[in-house]
């Protein structure tokens, strides 16, 4: 059985081998596999850039409010009703990053760990790191809630009398 899979295991990388290496359209493949790879590092370095610019720009918020200056320039009264971005329907890249990390930080800290506590902590985290990897609400994520249909832009600026 070890001797067969082995022997499958060998063809299959030989057989991958022969593909990139093939002298007619090999240049041209590892060509498309190279700007794959660099596209999906740029995408990901622009996601980070945009979370940490995110981050740094609501630390500053924070600290523009802990000194006064917020009110100032907002018509001198402070916002009523704000609310955490977690509470929203759709989070900030910041935010994002956040509780992903965190998702993630328990999923495998409690990977390892059985009984009840290891699954619920596990769970926990699976679901933090699916609503912010997805930015979908837990209800449409768990099917609780259906979407609801999309209106063309003309139905949505229709006026009725």
């Amino acid at each position: 059985m070890a001797s067969t899979m082995s022997l499958l295991k060998g063809i299959g990388v030989g057989a991958g081998l022969m593909y990139v290496f093939d002298p007619d359209q090999g240049r041209r493949r590892r060509s498309l596999v190279r700007d794959q790879i660099v596209g999906a590092f740029n995408g990901l370095e622009e996601g980070l850039d945009a979370a940490w610019r995110d981050v740094r720009n609501r630390f500053g918020g924070l600290t523009a409010e802990r000194t006064g200056s917020a009110p100032g320039l907002q018509g001198g009264a402070a916002r009523r009703g704000a609310s955490s971005d977690l509470t929203q329907a759709s989070w900030s890249p910041g935010a994002r990053l956040l509780v992903g990390i965190a998702g993630a930080t328990l999923v495998l800290s409690h990977m390892r760990r059985g009984g009840l506590t290891g699954t619920v902590f596990g769970a926990v985290g699976a679901g933090m790191l699916a609503r912010a990897v997805s930015n979908v609400a837990m209800t449409r994520l768990m099917g609780l809630k259906q979407e609801e249909p999309r209106r063309s832009a003309a139905e949505a600026c229709r006026i009725t009398s």
